[in-house]
């Protein structure tokens, strides 16, 4: 089995503190993910769960702070949101119904690692300026 480690390469750096908070935490439940021994299909359930709450927390925390700051870019933001929720809902039940396999672990963790990539470099690093240029701070929403 390959080991793969994702990590929060400076270029996915936002620059703003509390966000890069959430998106180690994210990082690091990805990567627990990927080295589980999920054998039992509960364990991988209650697994799947602990990721998919973890992102929508994350996605509730930022969807507040672009309430709250008028973010102009929250529609196209709060829109890749869903799109990923539903994507991951969809695979969730999609995995649970075909069974655990390495197969479909790995095809999770390569879309969680390579979304959440593209997301922060798309979204979050434009957020993140807006909030600097902006002098919002003290944003624990």
């Amino acid at each position: 089995m390959q080991i793969l480690k994702f990590e929060l390469l400076p270029e996915l750096l936002t620059g703003s503190e509390v966000i890069d908070e959430h998106h180690k935490e994210f990082i690091m439940r990805i990567n627990k993910f990927w080295g589980k021994d999920l054998s039992c299909q509960d364990d991988l359930e209650a697994y799947l769960a602990y990721l998919l709450i973890y992102a929508m927390e994350h996605f509730n925390f930022e969807e507040a702070i672009m309430v709250k700051t008028q973010f102009p870019g929250m529609a196209e933001h709060e829109k890749a949101h869903c799109q990923y929720f539903d994507k991951m809902d969809e695979l969730r039940k999609s995995i649970l119904a075909s069974g655990y396999t390495l197969e479909n672990k790995e095809y999770l963790y390569n879309l969680l690692s390579d979304w959440l990539t593209s997301h922060i470099k798309i979204f979050d690093i434009s957020l993140a300026e807006y909030l600097r240029k902006n002098n919002f701070q003290n944003l624990d929403t």
